[in-house]
């Protein structure tokens, strides 16, 4: 857990949660929704379990990040095209760590009617190392005890972006994706999908690729 989320916790013994928005004493699940807790790494089998596991890792990336710093964001609307290689500081993440085995990243708006953003969380479960990036910039780095496997990455992060359509990914996963309705989300237009032979689930929010997440 980051230190900052321990702090949050320690602030009058509650958290809120990203979920319901309701406070909750934690420390790793929300007694309302049992939703994650910002600090915690989602992982598979708490994607199955909750039906909103997949929004709640967006937004648990979402808090960390910005707990990273204090940084401002610079905000940009509408689709636009995704990164097609790494950029200059995740390159140099790869030489160092080598291809995330797994990953999350949300690429859009941060919230409703909120202004957009592209997030990424690469996951090295044999180290530990936890790397964070806003829009292509590295932002911060952790070590993390992993609790649950993760199938390796059938593909990169920077495959992945607001320009892509589901027969985009289609044509790059090379299969169809099973709906899965019962994921929510705050945004009206949001649909998800699992790519089971690419262990992947993908979030489109109004037709455009909007979440991308390892499982």
């Amino acid at each position: 857990m980051s230190s900052r989320s321990q702090q949050q916790q320690q602030a009058g013994g509650l958290v809120h949660c990203p979920a319901c928005g309701r406070p909750t004493p934690g420390p790793r699940f929300c007694d309302n929704c049992g939703a994650s807790l910002p600090g915690t790494v989602p992982v598979a089998s708490q994607v199955h379990r909750s039906g909103a596991g997949l929004w709640l890792g967006v937004w648990i990336l979402v808090l960390l990040v910005a707990g990273a710093g204090g940084l401002a964001f610079g905000f940009f609307t509408g689709p636009g095209g995704g990164p097609s290689v790494p950029t200059a500081e995740q390159q140099a993440v790869v030489d160092a760590h080598g291809v995330p085995a797994a990953f999350i990243l949300a690429d859009g708006p941060t919230g409703p009617g909120e202004g957009s953003v592209r997030l990424e969380q690469w996951l090295y479960p044999d180290t530990g190392a936890v790397v964070y990036f806003l829009d292509g910039r590295r932002v911060n780095e952790d070590t993390l005890t992993f609790t649950s496997e993760f199938a390796a990455a059938s593909s990169t992060p920077w495959a992945f972006g607001r320009a892509m359509r589901a027969t985009d990914v289609e044509d790059l996963l090379g299969e169809r994706g099973i709906p899965l309705p019962e994921v929510a989300s705050a945004f009206d237009g949001y649909e998800a999908y699992a790519y089971e032979g690419n262990r992947l689930l993908v979030g489109y929010l109004d037709g455009w690729v909007y979440t991308v997440q390892t499982y």
